[in-house]
């Protein structure tokens, strides 16, 4: 698992511009404290950032932007200054049109032996613009969503076990205001 955001510079656009017009620019920065926080905004985020492959092997590997609240996701990869690739993602499109079965935005990538590929990365949402960049091993990647999923399940049990055990209190405290607390609670697992 490699965090990218120590390499990633940024540019905030307030005019949504398409990648020609991007590349063209030049206005990237680096991040301020490497974090990629910029709450709520109308304009659309551009990161980019160079991965290097040295080794005499092509690797696969996948790009985690970290937050699934991201509507729009669009990933250009370019090799000596040619587009190879346009992905697209993000909780405004269908998972069909991704490349990864998940709901969080991330990405399959190749990188040929010995080789440098740049990468624009474009994020437009209604939500909070904040997320992280991680490059991780596919199994290492999918470990990680299963502990993910892990967690989720406990969590869940533990709001199912928490509902049960007030509906069985609320038969021996006859408290109108507890039977709504048991209700509220059953309507929120």
């Amino acid at each position: 698992r490699i965090n990218l955001l120590p390499n990633v510079n940024y540019y905030l656009d307030p005019n949504g511009l398409g990648i020609d017009s991007i590349q063209k620019l030049g206005v990237f920065m680096p991040l301020p404290d490497e974090k990629i926080q910029f709450g709520f905004t109308n304009s659309t985020l551009w990161l980019t950032f160079k991965i290097y492959n040295g080794t005499e092997i092509s690797l696969e590997k996948i790009l985690d932007i970290g937050m699934k609240d991201l509507d729009y996701v669009d990933l250009f990869e370019f090799r000596e200054g040619k587009l190879i690739s346009a992905k697209i993602s993000g909780d405004m499109r269908s998972v069909s049109v991704s490349n990864m079965d998940n709901f969080f935005p991330a990405f399959r990538i190749k990188l040929p032996p010995q080789s440098t590929s740049t990468y624009y990365v474009k994020i437009k949402s209604a939500s909070s613009l904040y997320c992280t960049l991680t490059i991780w091993d596919e199994i290492a990647y999918l470990r990680f969503l299963a502990l993910q999923d892990k967690l989720l399940w406990l969590f869940i049990g533990i709001q199912m076990v928490r509902l049960l055990f007030n509906i069985i209190l609320s038969r021996f405290i006859r408290e109108k205001a507890f039977n709504y607390y048991t209700l509220v609670i059953g309507l929120l697992c």
